[in-house]
């Protein structure tokens, strides 16, 4: 979810306290998590201590972004159906992003275009009229 949770106003710093395992007592922030972890972190890793924590992180990150409205403003609208529902990069499973202006597209509506992203498409369109003129 990348940079999202940085920019809400304190809604979502908070420490997530019941997301931990039983027995464990750090309440690391979402924006305050290390990148890299330490000595005892690396053993908990490796053992799969945090699959459930980072399955729940996750879970509440996820409906989180689909229930708050500046991060659903956040979301696309598929370009190609033009369907009204809001996808997000991150739902791997059935969308798929454009690497070069990183629209996001539903993958069934991409797989059926084939004919590459309509919004470069567009961008390159009005490249080219804006340079004859």
């Amino acid at each position: 979810m990348g940079v999202w949770p940085s920019t809400l106003p304190g809604a979502v710093t908070e420490p997530l306290a019941p997301l931990g395992q039983a027995g464990t007592t750090a309440k690391p922030r979402i924006t305050g998590l290390s990148p890299l972890p330490g000595c005892e972190g690396v053993g908990r890793i490796a053992d799969g201590v945090y699959e459930g924590f980072l399955k729940a992180l996750i879970e509440f990150a996820s409906q989180h972004v689909y229930h708050c409205d500046l991060c659903t403003q956040r979301g696309f609208i598929c370009q190609i159906c033009h369907h009204h529902d809001i996808i997000f990069p991150f739902e791997f499973d059935t969308t798929v992003r454009c690497g070069e202006c990183k629209t996001v597209f539903h993958q069934t509506c991409q797989a059926v275009v084939k004919k590459g992203c309509p919004r470069c498409a567009r961008r390159r369109k009005y490249q080219e009229q804006s340079s004859l003129t």
